[in-house]
């Protein structure tokens, strides 16, 4: 929230459904455990963060679980995502250390509003979305 705030954005914390669908801009944080934060996203909630997701005017940022939860299922936990993004999301394989902890570089792909050109960002986790979807914006 601090970064958004140095940056002129005014910054609300919800949870009401209407909120979440009048916002001009969404963000949805990730720190968890995936089978939790489906879990948490059920009823109102779950349909009024889909139906954001599914309209292309309207930006939203999904960090960490957030991103996570763009998908069906996780292999972390049992749980059911938002399923905007077919697939499932997969742990590092053996040999890999987790949690991936440290800086790394990050290449943006598609029209990605977020990174425009390659830089550092600092990782901390155990599970990754395994492709960006054909005519996705992101950043590996």
């Amino acid at each position: 929230a601090a970064l958004f705030k140095r940056q002129g954005c005014t910054v609300r914390f919800t949870e009401d459904p209407a909120d979440v669908s009048a916002a001009s801009f969404l963000v949805v944080p990730g720190v968890g455990e995936f089978g939790s934060a489906a879990a948490w996203f059920s009823g109102p909630r779950y349909d009024a963060v889909v139906r954001r997701l599914k309209d292309p005017t309207k930006p939203t940022l999904c960090v960490c679980i957030g991103l996570q939860l763009l998908l069906d299922s996780s292999e972390e936990a049992e749980g059911t995502g938002f399923g905007i993004i077919p697939g499932r999301v997969k742990g590092f394989p053996q040999g890999v250390r987790v949690p991936q902890q440290g800086w790394n570089l990050v290449q943006p792909v598609g029209q990605c509003m977020y990174a425009q050109s390659a830089g550092h960002a600092f990782f901390s986790n155990s599970f990754y979305v395994p492709a960006i979807p054909a005519g996705w914006g992101g950043a590996l």
